[in-house]
């Protein structure tokens, strides 16, 4: 594969991970 291609899917999941995590925190389920 290529490492461009693999460097960006990484960068995704880190940007979406940290989005949820943000969202769940300011977004408290009751």
């Amino acid at each position: 594969m290529n490492w461009d291609i693999i460097s960006t899917l990484v960068m995704l999941a880190l940007v979406a991970t940290f989005a949820y995590i943000a969202y769940d925190a300011t977004h408290p389920k009751r």
